[in-house]
């Protein structure tokens, strides 16, 4: 009797040893039970998996460990190292470090003043001061700078070496140019630092560095420290994420920025490069939105001016009832006034403008009023009309001296815009207002410190219209007190995120403006999803179409037709697979999504390419236990072939081919 040889290849990978015994199961035969450190190939039989390179030790020995890649093209590429207290940079398998040099700031902590830091305030409307805790506040003008400047210098054996100079922002923002001399910007050209903390490297190529900060806007920056990095590895301490829930990190990139969800209790925030070896870690802010439903009781706000400046950095909001919390600040407030006033505080720089102010009906119901107050004042302002839109201004009329007085421009039935400009400017300030008593402005305003629940100090982001007591409010969705989003991703040029039952995407091609008050298919997308077990939204991945995993249910974001875009009218969420997701990094694989139920224990995959449809399919029915005791992180190779990268809570990872 002849004998027949079997070749047992064992290349379709890990079987349960409950299925085993079907032999009759081609792919069965080929299968192990057991199998460690053997990669099965798509072609060809299972080979020993390659070996781990040792690249350097993380920040901690005990705590856990989050890389997040950062890819700006094939060639271009670094791994930016989370723990639960600092960031690390590796580029190019090295950790961003520090050199040794001897230069230094002088009172770079402002710890009792601003000595050493010359005052170079660009208008009397732009202030730069100290102020109590330690802080140097820079309040702008609109067109001129609040401005603080400090040389310095450099030794001949610290000339071209590369130096970094660390900005602590604790609120707002301000822009920071290094140059070779004082008007030039070549050493770190212009750029904007948001509330967070930078560390920017420049190479000196002589004997002096000068360093500007710079703050146009009329919302102050406070900036709490500057210096020169010590020599060693390069980390800024943040404190991102308690160890415990350092998987809750979601993140996706934009360019040079990762926009990064942090869970529902923590703020989002943003990594920025600006080279290889200079990072920020800073807060991202939205100033327009996303807001909650406007208010429907009879609680109205009231606030003590219409603008913030310089001679008055902050407002007050009092509430009629008790509606704040010490979890409110952060929060914006959205007023919209009952009557138009617009303000220029302290105007000293030509082009300076007020907003404008809507003006219609007929007869007396179209007057206003003009006041002008000027300190020192010589110029000229001009008050400014266009017709039916914003945009094309004509002047109509001039001052060069104070005035209070009113003007009807008789174009009855007609939408008319007006504005005052000063135009011409020789010395001293001017306050310039518009007031109209009929229509509205709505204003923006956040706050910044809790004083009762009917009283919070606030900064004016976008002018209000009135100092009136105003029942039209609304509330920002994003707060201590409200929960932030826990998930992020980019789709159709949207910046989306999604947090509890909300998604929220930005408007098209600007990822910071949510604004609910301008209409077209580009304007923000605001959805709550509305059923099932949607209390926590882990992940969202951006295939064909953007898929939500929530808690309960995996819930496609689509529009009509597979091939139209999303729009705010033609947006719908639709749920698919009611498996639930576990808070485990989902992967994206061309058009298909895979990802970690909430056993945290199978992995399925979804394809949402269908026609108005998706599938969703097991990957681990074969070997349901191989994920026991559970997934906690996940990662996709794509070359030789693509594998997919399961780590278990015990240190043994799991690849599926």
């Amino acid at each position: 009797m002849a004998a027949r040889d079997y070749q047992i290849a064992f290349n379709r990978g890990v079987v349960d040893k409950r299925g085993t015994a079907r032999g009759d199961v081609k792919r069965i035969a080929m299968s192990a039970e057991t199998q460690n450190n053997w990669v099965p190939q798509t072609l060809g039989a299972m080979t020993l998996r390659p070996g781990w390179q040792y690249i350097g030790a993380a920040a901690t020995t005990t705590g856990a460990v989050k890389l997040i890649p950062f890819v700006f093209s094939i060639t271009d590429t670094a791994l930016v190292e989370v723990t639960d207290e600092k960031l690390r940079f590796w580029v190019d398998d090295a950790l961003v470090t520090r050199t040794s040099v001897s230069t230094a700031f002088t009172n770079g902590t402002f710890d009792t003043d601003l000595s050493n830091w010359t005052d170079n305030d660009e208008g009397a409307d732009a202030v730069s001061e100290w102020i109590t805790g330690g802080y140097m506040r820079l309040t702008g003008g609109g067109a001129n700078g609040a401005k603080r400047s400090q040389t310095l210098t450099i030794g001949a054996p610290d000339q071209n070496v590369e130096h970094a100079i660390r900005v602590v922002v604790s609120a707002g923002s301000c822009l920071i140019r290094v140059g070779s001399t004082t008007d030039l910007d070549d050493y770190i050209t212009e750029t904007e630092l948001g509330q967070g903390t930078h560390s920017l490297a420049f190479t000196p190529t002589g004997g002096s560095a000068y360093v500007h900060l710079i703050n146009r806007k009329t919302v102050y920056c406070l900036v709490d420290s500057v210096a020169i990095e010590g020599s060693g590895v390069m980390s800024i301490t943040t404190g991102l994420l308690p160890e415990e829930t350092l998987d809750e990190v979601r993140y996706v990139q934009s360019g040079d920025i990762l926009f990064i969800a942090r869970g529902t209790t923590r703020p989002p925030v943003k990594i920025e490069r600006r080279s290889t070896t200079s990072w920020s870690v800073v807060f991202y802010y939205s100033e327009d939105g996303p807001f909650m439903p406007a208010n429907v009781t009879g609680t109205t706000i009231t606030p003590s001016a219409i603008v913030s400046s310089a001679a008055a950095p902050t407002i007050t909001l009092t509430a009629s009832k008790g509606i704040f919390k010490s979890t409110n600040v952060g929060s914006l407030y959205r007023l919209t006034s009952t009557g138009q006033t617009v303000f220029a505080d302290n105007a000293a720089a030509a082009a300076t403008s007020t907003d404008s102010i809507r003006v219609f009906g007929i007869t007396t119901g179209r007057t206003f009023t003009i006041t002008l107050t000027g300190t020192g004042f010589t110029g000229t302002i001009d008050l400014e009309q266009s017709v039916g839109e914003e945009g094309s201004w004509t002047v109509i009329d001039s001052w060069t001296a104070d005035t209070s007085e009113t003007y009807n421009d008789g174009l009855d039935n007609q939408v008319v815009y007006y504005r005052l400009t000063l135009s011409a400017y020789t010395a001293g300030s001017v306050d310039m207002t518009l007031t109209y008593s009929t229509g509205s402005i709505t204003g923006i305003a956040k706050v910044v410190s809790y004083t009762s629940p009917t009283v919070v100090t606030a900064v004016v982001l976008k002018d209000l219209g009135s100092v009136a007591a105003t029942d039209d409010w609304a509330e920002s969705s994003w707060s201590d007190r409200r929960g932030f989003p826990s998930a992020v991703a980019i789709y159709q040029s949207r910046l989306y995120w999604a947090g509890r039952d909300k998604v929220w995407g930005s408007a098209v091609d600007n990822y910071y403006s949510f604004t609910d008050i301008e209409e077209g298919d580009a304007t923000p997308i605001s959805r709550s999803i509305g059923s099932g077990p949607v209390d926590s939204i882990n992940w969202l991945v951006p295939t064909r179409q953007l898929i939500v995993g929530a808690q309960g249910a995996e819930i496609i974001a689509r529009s009509n037709s597979l091939d139209e875009p999303l729009t705010p009218s033609n947006f719908n969420l639709k749920e698919y697979s009611t498996n639930g997701s576990a808070p485990v990094d989902p992967m994206k694989v061309d058009t298909l999504a895979f990802f970690v139920d909430r056993s945290t224990q199978r992995v399925f995959q979804i394809d949402a390419s269908a026609d108005m449809g998706a599938e969703t399919n097991e990957l681990t029915v074969l070997a349901p236990e191989i994920c026991y005791p559970n997934i906690v992180r996940t990662a996709v190779q794509r070359r030789p072939e693509t594998r997919l990268y399961m780590l278990r809570c015990d240190g043994i990872v799991v690849v599926c081919t």
